[in-house]
């Protein structure tokens, strides 16, 4: 069905929606809804400073000339991981926390949005920064794993992998619905209401990064797959 900047079907107890629009407008702000951002497997995102990318562009706005107060709230909440040292770049060692590991923030500098920062991105000597497939799968579990334990109703999540993963879009937005799909229809004690996947649309004139026919099909193969 058509709702006011998208199209939604529901599977299981969960409404699928797809929004077209930009994540630092549709997301709300509400303790009961969480914002999810993307990050690489450092958490050492220069992408928190480029306007272009889901994260850098929801950071900027909100948190306006306060990007290293995130950084630094992101590094306590990695304080005690689990990690391995890997060769990041050609001589270049650094801390990995491997893909689908969550820093959840609850309200990050007082604002009432609770912020997941999910790692979907990998990067190494002589590969370069990169998402698979997998990835996405395992970040979108994290988003369920922390969603059920915060009790969480409502997700807004940008299409991962599909900007410096370097993931075809159309296959990115195809593997996130099938992840959501997979996750949802799990048995569970708590079930997220709305999983809002936003496909990036600068304006109301400009066309979004997939484009809405291939939106809607993509939902319903996707749906379809997990459907009685």
């Amino acid at each position: 069905k058509k709702i006011n900047n998208g199209i939604t079907t529901k599977i299981s107890n969960t409404h699928i929606n797809i929004r077209f629009g930009r994540l630092e407008q549709l997301a709300e702000a509400s303790k009961g809804s969480m914002v999810v951002l993307p990050a690489n497997e450092f958490f050492d995102d220069e992408c928190i400073n480029d306007k272009s990318s889901a994260l850098g562009a929801y950071v900027n706005q909100k948190f306006t000339n306060q990007t290293e107060l995130i950084k630094g709230i992101i590094a306590a909440g990695l304080n005690g991981r689990a990690h391995n040292e890997v060769e990041k770049e050609a001589g270049v060692c650094q801390k990995s926390f491997g893909v689908g590991v969550g820093v959840f923030v609850s309200n990050p500098l007082s604002s009432n949005q609770p912020i997941l920062f999910v790692s979907v991105t990998t990067k190494r000597a002589g590969e370069g920064l990169r998402a698979e497939m997998s990835y996405i799968f395992e970040a979108v579990k994290e988003i369920g794993r922390v969603a059920v334990d915060h009790r969480i109703d409502s997700i807004y999540v940008p299409v991962l992998g599909s900007g410096h993963g370097g993931l075809r879009k159309e296959v990115a937005l195809f593997g996130m619905l099938l992840a959501v799909c997979d996750t949802v229809t799990k048995p569970g004690g708590h079930h997220i209401k709305y999983f809002n996947i936003v496909v990036f649309q600068n304006n109301e004139r400009d066309k979004p990064t997939i484009s809405k026919a291939v939106s809607k099909r993509l939902l319903r193969i996707a749906t379809g797959m997990y459907s009685k």
